[in-house]
């Protein structure tokens, strides 16, 4: 056998090849989220929703970095999930399938949140299309 066949090999066998990716991944995601908190934080004023829509609105590139750097970290916590799975398996299955699962619901809402705060950008930015939904919804004097 060869050393690059073996070498494969335990690649192949070793978990430590897929904890380390899984702990890169990890602080790849730390990371992220830290970049994301120090660009877009400053925009969040303590009660006082309006200076944050001014704020949002003045520095939508600073908020739309921090959105990016959040679904950089979401990303790689969804690669962390799945490198921990498989590091954890041989522990036992059921274990790491519990793991994932409370890894994967953690993405599913953080995926809630990105959805959301994307439509805060379209509100506030006034799209037409927006507009044109609310006027067509709006309650008309001649109904009361």
């Amino acid at each position: 056998m060869s050393r690059a066949e073996m070498t494969a090999r335990f690649k192949d066998e070793s978990p430590v090849w897929q904890a380390r990716v899984a702990g890169a991944c990890w602080l790849l995601c730390i990371l992220a989220g830290i970049g994301g908190f120090i660009v877009a934080g400053p925009l969040i004023v303590a009660n006082d929703a309006t200076a944050t829509a001014a704020n949002i609105l003045a520095n939508e590139s600073s908020y739309r970095i921090g959105f990016a750097f959040d679904l950089i970290s979401g990303t790689s916590y969804l690669v962390t999930t799945v490198f921990l799975y498989f590091v954890l398996k041989p522990a036992g299955r059921s274990l790491s399938m519990l793991a994932a699962f409370f890894g994967l619901a953690g993405v599913a809402i953080g995926g809630i949140s990105w959805v959301l705060r994307l439509a805060l950008l379209v509100l506030l930015r006034g799209d037409h299309r927006i507009a044109s939904f609310t006027q067509a919804v709006a309650p008309t004097d001649d109904r009361f």
